[in-house]
């Protein structure tokens, strides 16, 4: 299981970074949900236990699209 940090836990290792997009189709949160999970699945898939949130970003005009970029992390200490 891998869970979304928002402040940086006080120990961890760095695994690497993940980045995820989705069309807003229905709502920016259903977007936004998708786009998380998307970093989860990616984190997981290189052995991280934590996806360190960098950045999220909206753009708007005819295709809005949410994206978003993490460090997937080893969690050492929470």
């Amino acid at each position: 299981m891998v869970k979304l940090y928002l402040d940086p836990p006080s120990r961890y290792d760095t695994i690497g970074i993940v980045e995820a997009s989705s069309d807003v189709e229905f709502s920016t949160q259903a977007a936004q949900d998708r786009v998380i999970n998307e970093l989860k699945v990616q984190a997981a898939k290189i052995g991280a236990n934590g996806v360190l949130l960098i950045n999220t970003g909206f753009y708007g005009g005819p295709d809005e699209i949410k994206t978003a970029k993490g460090k997937a992390i080893s969690v050492i200490q929470e």
